[in-house]
C-alpha cells in the first residue's frame, strides 16, 4: 500500500525535474573578479624522470605454507603454499631511501600469449596452487603491471618493492560464509610478510633471495613507508596498514619490524569487502587517497568511495584524505599487464580512455573462441591498455608520494588532490578528473553535514532526503525493468536482489515548476564571525533525470551551475560566485541504480540490482572570494541553475582554516 500511495508523489517530481529547461533565464548579479582557481600548480610535469639512475632486480623465497600468512586450503590442494616474491626498484645513490610497496590485485595467473600486437589473454589459475602453468600458457607477471609508476618513483628517490602475490592467493576465493573470504586478510597478511623479509636485507643483506649487484644494508627507511594497492590489492594494504596499527607494541609484527612506520596508503579501484571477523576497515592515523576508475567495469559499485564515507565521519585524525576519480578509466588499464578491458564501454558523457571501437578478438580469430571462453567477449584485437590510464595513475602516486612520505617532502605536491588548485595541463588533457578533499581535521569545521540539518528551501526548488530519494527511486527501477521483457528473461518467476545503499547523509536539489520564483537553499551559520576561515567547501555531485533509465539514453549536457552567496546580518548578502568558475558538474551518470546481472533456477530469474554511490567533487571557495566583511554572517545562500533537467546533490558543506 504504501508503494501506491507514494509513486504518485514521485512521479509528479521526476516530470517536473525533466521539464525544467534551458528555457528558464536565472538572474544575473555581479559575480566577483577575484580569481577564482589556484593556477600555481598548472604548469607541473608530474611525469617528468627525478636525477637519479635506477637499478632493478626480482626476488623470490620458495613457496611455502607460511605460518605468517595463513591460508586457507581445499580438498585438492589442502596445504596451500605462498611466496615472497616481487621485484625491486631502487635508485642509484646513498640511502636510506624511503619505502613504497605495491600490491596487484585480483587476476588471472596464467594467461594465453598470442603473436604480433594481440593482447594477452588470461583466464586460468593453476599457477596459484602449482606454481607453473598448462602447456601453452605462461605465468601472468601481475606484479610487473606498475613498472612505469616504480621506475618514475625510483628516479625520484623511493625505494620501491612491487610483490607478487599470484602463490597461494590471487585468481581465488573461499567457499561462502568462509572466515576471509575474498582473502583481503591474507593479502595484508603477505604485504607484511614481504616487509619482515626487507627488514633482514636492511640488516643483514639480500643473501640469496635475488642476484644484486650492491649492498642492500642501510638501503630502507622504514620508517617512512607508503602502500600502494590496485583492486583487492587496495583494500589489501589497507588491511595492513590497519593489522600493523591495532597490534600491541609487544605484538608479534612488531618486534619482526620494529622500524616499521607507515604513512601514506594509495588505492586503485579498491574493493571494500572485509572479513567475517572484521567490516571494511576505515584508512586512519595516515594520509590516504583513492583513485576511482569511473568507467569501472569490474569493481561496478566504486566500493573504495565507502572507505572516504567513513572516514569523514569516524576519522578525524588530522591526516589528508581524498577522492581522485578519472572519468573514462576503465579498472584493468591501470596495469599494464592486465590487456584486456572489464569495461565493454563507458556511460553517457564519459570519453573512454581506452579503445572500444577495435574488434573483438574472437571475431578477427574464430580460431580461439573455444580457449577464450568467456574473455571472448571483452578481448579487442591490437589492444593491450590504456597510455593515458598509465600516466594518470603513475602521477597521482609521485604527487600523493611525494608529500606524504619520506624525511624531506613536498607539500605543494598534494595540490594534485586539492580543488582549491586547478589540475597540470598535461593531466587536465588527458582526462576529466573530480577530487574530494579533506586536510586537517582540527582546521575545519561542518556548517552543514546531514538532511536533518536545519535549512530552508525556497522559491522554485524542491529538496530532499538522498537516502529517502533513493529507497523511492529504487521502486521506480524495478518497475521500469519488469516492463522490458529482453531484462527479464523467460523464466516464470522474477525475483530483484538488491544490494547497496547510500552512506552519506546527503540531500538532492531539483527544480520546482509550482513556483515561478529562483529556487533558494540557505543554511544559517552557528559562527557568525568567519574571519579567521580561509575557505568554503562544497562537497557536491549531479545526476541525471533519469532514475528508472535502463541503457543513459539521457545525454549529459551542458554543467549545472550554481551561484554562492554569504547572507549577512541585516538581510543583505555578497556578491555572488559561480559554481562553475570552479569546476564543471555534469551528470555522467543518469541512473541510482543499475542490473549488473541475472542468474536463473528452477524456472525462477534472480535480478541483481546494484546501488551506484555517487561520486562527489569537492568545490574550494576561496572566502576572499566574496569580497565581503566576514564578520557577521548569519548564512550561506545557494541558488542552482539548472542547465537541464538535472539532480543537485550536497553531501558537506565545510569552513576551513
Amino acid at each position: 500500500m504504501a508503494l501506491t500511495r507514494i509513486l504518485p508523489v514521485f512521479i509528479s517530481i521526476f516530470v517536473a525535474t525533466i521539464q525544467f529547461s534551458t528555457c528558464s533565464q536565472p538572474r544575473n548579479p555581479d559575480l566577483s573578479e577575484i580569481k577564482k582557481i589556484d593556477l600555481s600548480f598548472v604548469d607541473k610535469n608530474l611525469l617528468e624522470m627525478g636525477p637519479l639512475e635506477i637499478s632493478e632486480f626480482d626476488y623470490s623465497l620458495p613457496a611455502a605454507v607460511d605460518p605468517l600468512v595463513p591460508v586457507a586450503g581445499t580438498a585438492q590442494h589442502p596445504e596451500v603454499k605462498v611466496q615472497v616474491a616481487g621485484r625491486g626498484y631502487f635508485p642509484k645513490a646513498a640511502g636510506p631511501h624511503p619505502l613504497l610497496v605495491f600490491l596487484h590485485g585480483n587476476h588471472a595467473t596464467c594467461g594465453l600469449a598470442l603473436e604480433g600486437n594481440e593482447p594477452r589473454v588470461d583466464f586460468d589459475g593453476t599457477y596459484t596452487f602449482t606454481g607453473t602453468c598448462p602447456e601453452g600458457m605462461i605465468p601472468v607477471p601481475n606484479h610487473r603491471g606498475y613498472d612505469f609508476a616504480a621506475r618514475l618513483l625510483a628516479s625520484h628517490g623511493y625505494a620501491v618493492v612491487s610483490i607478487d602475490a599470484n602463490r597461494g592467493i590471487t585468481y581465488r576465493n573461499l567457499s561462502e560464509g568462509s572466515f576471509d573470504r575474498y582473502l583481503v586478510r591474507a593479502r595484508g597478511n603477505l604485504v607484511l610478510r614481504n616487509l619482515v623479509e626487507i627488514s633482514r636485507w636492511n640488516t643483514d643483506g639480500i643473501g640469496s633471495a635475488a642476484a644484486v649487484d650492491f649492498d642492500l644494508r642501510g638501503q630502507f627507511d622504514l620508517s617512512q613507508v607508503g602502500f600502494m594497492g590496485h583492486s583487492r590489492g587496495g583494500e589489501g594494504v589497507r588491511v595492513a596498514q590497519n593489522i600493523f596499527l591495532n597490534e600491541p607494541i609487544d605484538g608479534l609484527w612488531h618486534k619482526l619490524i620494529p622500524d616499521l612506520n607507515i604513512r601514506a596508503v594509495f588505492e586503485i579501484a579498491p574493493v571494500d569487502l572485509g572479513t567475517l571477523e572484521q567490516s571494511p576497515v576505515t584508512p586512519k592515523n595516515i594520509a590516504w587517497n583513492v583513485l576511482i576508475a569511473a568507467c569501472d567495469g569490474d569493481v561496478v559499485t566504486y566500493q573504495g568511495v565507502s572507505p572516504w564515507h567513513r572516514a569523514m565521519t569516524t576519522a578525524s585524525d588530522g591526516y589528508p584524505k581524498s577522492v581522485f576519480t578519472v572519468w573514462g578509466a576503465n579498472h584493468n588499464f591501470f596495469n599494464s599487464e592486465w590487456q584486456t578491458s572489464d569495461s565493454r564501454n563507458c556511460s553517457v558523457g564519459q570519453r573512454p580512455l581506452f579503445d572500444v571501437t577495435s574488434p573483438l578478438l574472437a571475431k578477427v580469430k574464430p580460431e580461439l573462441v573455444a580457449k577464450l571462453g568467456s574473455m571472448a567477449e571483452r578481448a579487442r584485437s591490437g589492444v593491450k591498455g590504456s597510455e593515458a590510464q598509465i600516466k594518470i595513475g603513475a602521477a597521482a602516486m609521485l604527487a600523493f608520494f611525494k608529500a606524504n612520505v619520506g624525511l624531506v617532502r613536498t607539500p605543494e605536491f598534494a595540490r594534485l588532490f586539492d580543488p582549491q588548485f586547478a589540475l597540470p595541463s598535461h593531466l587536465a588533457a588527458e582526462a576529466s578528473i573530480s577530487r574530494s578533499y579533506t586536510s586537517n581535521a582540527d582546521s575545519k569545521i561542518a556548517v552543514f553535514k546531514s538532511a536533518t540539518d536545519p535549512t530552508t528551501v525556497s522559491g522554485g526548488l524542491r529538496m530532499s532526503s538522498l537516502k529517502d530519494y533513493i529507497e523511492l527511486t529504487y521502486q521506480s527501477f524495478i518497475a521500469s525493468i519488469s516492463t522490458v521483457q529482453e531484462m527479464l528473461g523467460d523464466a516464470k518467476e522474477q525475483k530483484f536482489l538488491r544490494s547497496g545503499t547510500p552512506l552519506e547523509d546527503a540531500v538532492i536539489l531539483t527544480a520546482d515548476l509550482s513556483s515561478s520564483a529562483d529556487g533558494v537553499w540557505e543554511i544559517p551559520l552557528e559562527t557568525k564571525d568567519l574571519s579567521a576561515f580561509w575557505t568554503l567547501d562544497f562537497v557536491l555531485s549531479v545526476r541525471g533525470p533519469c532514475p528508472e533509465n535502463l541503457s543513459d539514453p539521457c545525454h549529459s549536457g551542458p554543467a549545472t551551475d550554481a551561484l554562492i552567496e554569504l547572507v549577512f546580518a541585516n538581510g543583505s548578502v555578497s556578491k555572488a560566485v559561480r559554481l562553475t568558475e570552479y569546476v564543471k558538474l555534469k551528470p555522467r551518470h543518469t541512473s541510482h541504480f543499475r542490473k549488473t546481472g541475472t542468474t536463473v533456477a528452477n524456472d525462477i530469474a534472480t535480478h541483481r540490482v546494484v546501488y551506484m554511490p555517487v561520486l562527489f567533487d569537492t568545490v574550494r571557495i576561496e572566502l576572499s572570494d566574496f569580497e565581503a566583511d566576514l564578520t557577521q554572517v548569519r548564512g550561506i545562500r545557494l541558488r542552482p541553475q539548472f542547465a537541464v533537467a538535472a539532480q543537485l546533490i550536497v553531501d558537506d558543506i565545510i569552513l576551513s582554516k
